[in-house]
């Protein structure tokens, strides 16, 4: 959804824990636009989530209410499982999550069905969901927190979130694949615009090791994820960025052949007895 008018009417849009659309970048006219997340009926509800999405319902509603003054009954709050609240499944290690929404005030789990996305409903003891529920309110990643949690929870995407940037390149290149997983599987949607920006990051990382053909692929897909999730105007600049980038690894570190020069023959060009032509190995394109 895209046009001209006021900002301020993008207050009319509902605020659930489960958006079908994403604010987007202002551009010089004022505008009011509103990028899908997925395809809108006539008449669907145009929504937008108010507090970071990665995290559990308990958690969204404290936020909604302490800065918002108002307690959610979106279709997430109220019914969808607790998918970022991720456990290892204690018989194969797979992620296993509430299957209903963890609305209990700190997290608590005792009484909560748990399913694997391999194995199915869990029949766990409470004295293992308390230990799952010490975890879910842990501030640090100890020992004991760590055996418990999956990569898809939620505290180790935002941990991932908040520091990626300082990350090694190594570290980077695998948290970001466990990022766009985890958001994947919460919205089941190729359209974030998160995915282009942590496609965009791995590419870099990529550069940062040396391996220029991950690096391209890795900038291919995040011009990929951007035509999906911004398609339409008005153009924020992110895919002619990746193409830049594309553009100088294929260049490599001695730029592009000058024009002019790839279009002499090589047996032309007087050659040095000990060095080897700059033109050899370069053919003219067609």
């Amino acid at each position: 959804l895209s046009r001209p008018g006021s900002p301020a009417q993008g207050s009319l849009s509902s605020p659930p824990a489960s958006p079908s659309r994403l604010p987007a970048p202002p551009s010089q006219r004022p505008q009011l636009v509103l990028r899908a997340l997925h395809d809108l009926a006539e008449g669907d509800a145009v929504t937008l989530c108010y507090v970071e999405p990665y995290l559990p319902t308990w958690r969204r509603r404290e936020l909604l209410q302490a800065s918002y003054g108002f307690h959610c009954t979106c279709d997430r709050c109220e019914r969808a499982p607790e998918v970022v609240c991720a456990f290892f499944c204690p018989h194969c290690s797979g992620p296993c999550s509430p299957t209903v929404p963890l609305s209990a005030p700190g997290g608590d789990l005792r009484g909560h069905v748990l399913r694997c996305e391999t194995c199915g409903n869990l029949d766990l003891e409470d004295n293992y969901l308390a230990a799952l529920t010490e975890a879910e309110n842990s501030e640090d990643f100890p020992e004991e927190v760590t055996r418990l949690i999956h990569a898809y929870h939620h505290k180790y995407f935002l941990s991932y979130m908040a520091g990626i940037q300082a990350m090694a390149a190594e570290e980077r290149i695998q948290a970001i694949d466990s990022m766009v997983a985890a958001v994947q599987r919460l919205t089941g949607s190729e359209a974030n615009p998160l995915f282009g920006k942590l496609c965009e990051l791995q590419a870099n990382a990529h550069l940062d090791l040396d391996d220029h053909h991950q690096a391209l692929v890795s900038f291919r897909r995040a011009q990929e994820m951007f035509a999906v999730s911004h398609k339409g105007p008005p153009d924020a600049g992110h895919d002619a960025r990746c193409y830049q980038q594309e553009t100088r690894i294929k260049a490599g570190p001695l730029g592009a052949v000058p024009r002019r020069l790839s279009r002499v023959p090589t047996g032309l060009l007087a050659r040095s007895p000990s060095l080897p032509s700059l033109a050899e190995g370069f053919e003219e394109e067609p």
